[in-house]
């Protein structure tokens, strides 16, 4: 821009440079300090790595309870099968019992080829685990004793007596069994009603005509060289035709029993099949579990440290109570599924990671961003505020010049205009911006100005230069001859041409 030579101080500069003083000193305070704003990322990812670790341990922990439940779920299915299975072939025995007392068709009078016979076509031993024997307990009458010896001596057992022989009233003697060979030849001509418990039995499946189960006995078939449990069951023989619907008369119709001798661990020997390991097994004779009452431990149900689960259940069999007691053996347990709850945890742990890595590098670009933006924006703010200061500082000097100013736009309209101009042409700034700038000259020298204006305008360059007559009916207040001189602003505003003008 060319200006008049002549210009003045701006009084107003200090009061300015006082404001934008004072206006710096209002801006609110960074909302965080530099050392907390450059931390959040980092604590950002922080916070999102302890959510995830949250997350995954809650989805461990239902993993971990599914497993659980899975294998809670396995146990309790062994243990109803278990108990199952010992009742079913505690059934299946007297199934076994009740076959040979319709053999015997009531009576205990028979050769013991004929019962041999029979035994060997049941084939018994093969098809019925754990069950020693089969047997008949002959009821001896008061005054028969010696009698029944001498007939059993006679049939080739010269060697046969009853044992023991203080045993008491009534008496019985085990008189057929089979098979009749090693261990079993110890029970021949042993009077079981002379031992309580074993007594206890007998005279509970004689009253109640049905089978019945003795409680815990080492069997005389150990001879003294073990003291592994077992028990008995019974089942009466009645005299044939003899009615049998009371106490009394079943008593009266008695000639003996037909029973079957178990050892515990022959009896549990297959029982649950495959699934048998899984459980660690013990049973008790009666409602307590006492030491003395243990009729059979499984191999690992002694071993050290708590069982997962277990469970302990009452068995009516045969008008006697066991206790069985399973719980779940190292074989069951280590099937528990951790591989599941491990990769739960293993890819819970590697998503927080990433996650974690990605909000951090996230929250790292959106801090540079706002920093950037802010600086930016600081900047912005100070270069605008250098403008107004300078327009502010420029008008004052505009306002106080001794030459009159008016800017014009590329269009050529009035856009600024101060005091003096005011007072060379006679009109004020409301009346002059906006309006062409060729008004401001007479008619006959319009044409000129706008072609002048128009080749310095497309060139860059160029003058016009008007004489007091034709600045004569716009410009009233002159008394001497005018000049005016038009140039370029360096950078593209609203007013990219300015003209200053002088009293000659």
């Amino acid at each position: 821009m060319l200006r008049s030579p002549t210009s003045s101080i701006n009084p107003a500069a200090p009061a300015a440079k006082h404001k934008d003083m004072q206006q710096t000193a209002n801006r609110p305070p960074a909302p965080m300090s530099a050392s907390v704003a450059g931390h959040a990322p980092l604590l950002m990812a922080l916070l999102v790595f302890v959510l995830t670790l949250l997350v995954t341990f809650g989805a461990w922990s239902s993993a971990q309870r599914n497993a659980e439940a899975q294998l809670h779920e396995a146990f309790d299915y062994r243990t109803r099968d278990m108990g199952y299975a010992i009742g079913r072939r505690l059934l299946v025995y007297e199934q076994v019992l009740r076959g040979a007392r319709g053999y015997l068709r009531g009576s205990v009078d028979l050769s013991r080829a004929q019962f041999a016979e029979y035994y060997e076509v049941l084939r018994l031993d093969q098809s019925f685990p754990g069950l020693e024997a089969l047997a008949v307990a002959t009821l001896i009458p008061p005054g028969a004793l010696a009698a029944h010896e001498d007939k059993v001596r006679a049939e080739g057992f010269p060697n046969y007596r009853v044992h023991p022989a203080d045993g008491g009233q009534p008496q019985t003697a085990i008189s057929h069994i089979e098979p009749f060979s090693a261990r079993n030849l110890r029970a021949f001509g042993y009077d079981m009603y002379s031992e309580p418990v074993r007594r206890a039995a007998m005279a509970a499946a004689r009253d109640s005509g049905q089978a019945a189960l003795s409680g815990k006995v080492v069997l005389v078939q150990e001879g003294g060289a073990s003291l592994d449990a077992g028990f008995l069951m019974y089942l009466p023989v009645y005299r044939s035709g003899r009615d049998v619907d009371t106490v009394e008369q079943r008593r009266t119709a008695l000639l003996g029993w037909i029973y079957s001798p178990f050892r515990m661990k022959d009896l549990m020997r297959g029982v649950g099949g495959i699934a048998a390991p899984q459980l660690d097994v013990e049973i008790y004779d009666g409602d307590h579990m006492a030491p003395d009452a243990l009729l059979y431990r499984s191999p690992g149900a002694d071993r050290a440290g708590v069982p997962r689960f277990s469970t302990a259940t009452r068995m009516e069999m045969a008008g006697r109570t066991w206790t069985v007691r399973m719980a779940s053996s190292a074989s069951l347990e280590a099937t528990l599924d951790h591989d599941r709850p491990q990769m739960v945890a293993a890819t819970g742990v590697v998503l927080g990671v990433l996650v974690s890595l990605v909000v951090w590098l996230l929250a790292g670009s959106r801090r540079r961003a706002l920093q950037l933006a802010q600086a930016m924006t600081l900047e912005l703010r100070e270069s605008h505020d250098r403008i107004a200061a300078d327009e502010r500082r420029f008008k004052t000097i505009l306002e106080t010049a001794h030459d009159g100013f008016v800017a014009i736009d590329r269009q050529g309209r009035i856009t600024d205009w101060n005091a003096q101009a005011t007072r060379i042409f006679g009109i004020d700034a409301a009346q002059a911006i906006g309006s062409p700038a060729e008004l401001l000259l007479p008619e006959e020298k319009r044409a000129a100005f706008r072609t002048t204006f128009d080749a310095f305008a497309r060139g860059g360059a160029g003058t016009s230069d008007t004489t007091r007559p034709a600045l004569r009916i716009t410009a009233r207040c002159w008394a001497k001859r005018a000049s005016a001189s038009v140039t370029a602003w360096p950078t593209v505003t609203t007013r990219p041409y300015s003209g200053s003008l002088r009293q000659a």
